[in-house]
């Protein structure tokens, strides 16, 4: 059976697994003298991929092959990244996105994947659906006056993180080379 390789970076990777993916440069191609390297930056951590983790195949295509052992050591974030290109003095960046590490599915401790949109649409969600035959809006406890949150207003904020959501999600699928889901709507 053969691997299928990936034509660009992927979206993610889990922590300890092996990425393998190309870089095509017509403009820039190896075969001319041109090195590929990646950074990538979170909010946390930063590294760069570069030397012996990137081979030519004589043409225009630089081969990307990260070893699990070497993703094993990155941190579980959301990274972006851009491609540089050098020779000599001259660098130029040809592609950038995001990328995301998630933590190693077989290790014994688990992190939290999801971005704070991610968890604030679940816990708005979850309060929405409890508030649905819920108490009073505002009350007295001992001369101090506490009030809720609406359901509308509610809703209007787990709209704002869903909007978010969807947002990311849509970047990244384009820095993927995918297209993004979105439905358009048409009055008849």
């Amino acid at each position: 059976m053969a691997i299928e390789v990936a034509t660009s970076v992927p979206a993610g990777i889990f922590q300890g697994n092996t990425a393998t993916w190309l870089q095509s440069s017509q403009d820039y191609p190896p075969s001319d003298a041109w090195v590929l390297s990646y950074v990538f930056t979170s909010a946390l951590n930063s590294f760069s991929i570069s030397g012996g983790d990137i081979t030519d195949d004589g043409a225009n295509t630089f081969t990307i092959l990260l070893p699990a052992a070497t993703t094993a050591g990155y941190l579980a974030a959301v990274y972006s990244w851009v491609a540089l290109v050098s020779k000599g003095v001259d660098r130029h960046a040809i592609a950038r996105g995001r990328w995301c590490v998630e933590p190693d599915p077989a290790a014994a401790t688990a992190i939290e994947a999801r971005t704070h949109a991610e968890i604030m649409v679940a816990a708005l969600e979850a309060l929405i659906q409890g508030r649905a035959t819920s108490d009073q809006q505002s009350y007295t406890i001992q001369g101090t006056s506490v009030s809720r949150l609406s359901p509308a207003e509610l809703e209007e904020w787990r709209d704002k993180y869903r909007s978010e959501v969807n947002q990311a999600q849509a970047s990244e699928a384009l820095a993927a080379g995918r297209t993004a889901n979105k439905s358009i709507r048409m009055k008849l």
